[in-house]
This record gives C-alpha cells, sequence and structure tokens, in this order.
C-alpha cells in the first residue's frame, strides 16, 4: 500500500511540473537587435561576405580580415573615407550610414541598407523549433 501511494505521489507531483511549465511564459526578450538586410553587390574581392547593423554600428565581415578594403561611406556628397576597428570575426564602423562602398585596387563593392533610417527589425535571439524531423537513412519528402 505505501508503496501505492508512493508511486501515486511522485505521478501527481510529475503532472503537475508538467501543467506549470506547459503554463510558463517564454522569457522577456532583451539584448541587441540586428538588421541584416542589406543588400551586396560588385566584385567579390572587395565585397563582404556579411553586413548587419545595430542601429548605431555596422558590422563587416570578410573572407580574408587581414585584407580588409577601404571602406567609404556613399553620401550626397560624394564618398567619405570611414574609419573602423577590428572586432573579431569582424570590422566595425562606428556609425551608421545606409550605403558603403568596398574599393581593394581597381575592385569595388556596394553594401545598400534596405529600410535607411528605420530602427532594426530582425533579432539574435528567440526560440527555434524544428518544422520537420528526418531520421538519419531516410530521404527527406
Amino acid at each position: 500500500m505505501k508503496q501505492a501511494t508512493t508511486l501515486l505521489s511522485a505521478t501527481v507531483l510529475v503532472a503537475g511540473c508538467l501543467l506549470q511549465s506547459a503554463r510558463a511564459e517564454p522569457p522577456p526578450m532583451t539584448g541587441p537587435v540586428y538588421d541584416f538586410d542589406w543588400h551586396l553587390s560588385g566584385d567579390a574581392e572587395a565585397r563582404p561576405y556579411q553586413v548587419f547593423d545595430d542601429g548605431r554600428k555596422i558590422y563587416l565581415q570578410f573572407a580574408d580580415p587581414k585584407r580588409v578594403p577601404a571602406v567609404f561611406a556613399d553620401t550626397p556628397a560624394g564618398l567619405l573615407l570611414l574609419r573602423w576597428h577590428s572586432d573579431p570575426p569582424y570590422v566595425v564602423v562606428d556609425r551608421m550610414e545606409p550605403a558603403l562602398v568596398f574599393r581593394a585596387g581597381s575592385s569595388e563593392a556596394r553594401a545598400v541598407r534596405a529600410s535607411p533610417g528605420e530602427p532594426p527589425r530582425s533579432a539574435h535571439f528567440g526560440t527555434a523549433a524544428p518544422t520537420r524531423m528526418t531520421r538519419t537513412g531516410e530521404p527527406a519528402p
């Protein structure tokens, strides 16, 4: 009898914990928000393979961090050479510009923010869940 009572108590406890965790709200989203909606074009030799910003700074990632091209802001008054610093694996420009030009020798590339003047819309945090599961060895549908 004592064993049945212990088993019943354990079952009720586990069920209560499961119900409580199912009702728990996700933690509030905090932290930096990044905008990855930049359009890249131009020569691969000068073009970064990743550009994003946090609304204050622009982060650039190049294939070879030791060979960073000159980085310019494309302004109505012309090209303005920008100062940057290294924060591996990124090159960081400490100001926002809606359009950038990269020059390395005779190669030139551009990066243009899709929504200039708007705050970043996408975040680097959140929860993720698979939309479907596949098993090793089975072909995907």
